[in-house]
């Protein structure tokens, strides 16, 4: 509706298309978030085991992306720069969101190797 009334703006293509990113890395969640309410609604918060769904690392590390480019999209609206400007601001707001879920990896990593490596 926005490009209708204000025509092809750089920002407004850019942030449309980093929600339909930010959508599709969601649906990725929803997948992994299933087996988790089931335990919740048939057992409580009694057992720990749902607890542990929770810290996988790529369910974590599409949040943090999804975060950055909610910042993203909202510097956009903030700046209202031209095409190259967004794209820019876009790319910066999906690299910080990736480093910042960096910790989140190597938990899931290390968590992996020493349950390898148990008896």
């Amino acid at each position: 509706m926005t490009v209708l009334a204000w025509g092809a703006v750089g920002w407004i293509n850019v942030a449309v298309a980093s929600r339909v990113v930010m959508m599709a890395s969601g649906a990725f969640n929803g997948l992994n978030l299933v087996p988790l309410e089931q335990d919740l609604t048939s057992e409580g918060l009694a057992r720990a085991r749902p607890f542990g769904q929770t810290r996988n690392s790529l369910l974590l590390a599409s949040a943090h992306c999804r975060a950055g480019i909610l910042l993203g999209v909202l510097a956009l609206m903030k700046f209202k720069s031209d095409l190259v400007g967004s794209v820019l601001v876009s790319g910066i707001a999906v690299l910080h969101g990736l480093l910042s879920a960096r910790p989140c990896w190597r938990v899931g990593r290390r968590q992996r190797h020493f349950r390898e490596r148990a008896p």
